[in-house]
């Protein structure tokens, strides 16, 4: 099973977040983040914290996210440039250092942090 949709919501739960999308599926939280009003598109600044949501099939369909995870740090003053700790990457956690406006990124989820 993939699990950076999985590795995610782990994380949530475990800080105490309540309200939010425990599938396995990257897409399927891409709309439960959708379908809340929580959700921004690809180019907007994200803030630590939120959930980014990757298309890397060839057809970059906006309703589809193939892997995400979790902005841990935002560089505004280096080309808008975010760092992000995923589940799944090469089969181990791992980071990636990723432009928000990249044409990989499908969009932003905002947990509900109290």
């Amino acid at each position: 099973v993939p699990w950076c949709a999985i590795s995610c919501a782990s994380c949530l739960i475990q800080i105490g977040v309540k309200k939010l999308s425990t599938s396995a599926a990257c897409t399927t939280q891409l709309k439960w983040y959708r379908s809340k009003k929580r959700f921004k598109a690809r180019g907007t600044k994200p803030s630590v914290g939120d959930l980014v949501f990757y298309n890397f099939h060839e057809k970059k369909s906006q309703n589809v996210s193939s892997h995400m995870g979790l902005v841990t740090s935002v560089e505004a003053k280096k080309k808008g440039y975010i760092y992000v700790i995923e589940g799944n990457k090469a089969d181990k956690v791992g980071y990636r250092h990723i432009s928000y406006k990249s044409a990989s990124i499908v969009g932003f989820g905002k947990p509900y942090y109290k």
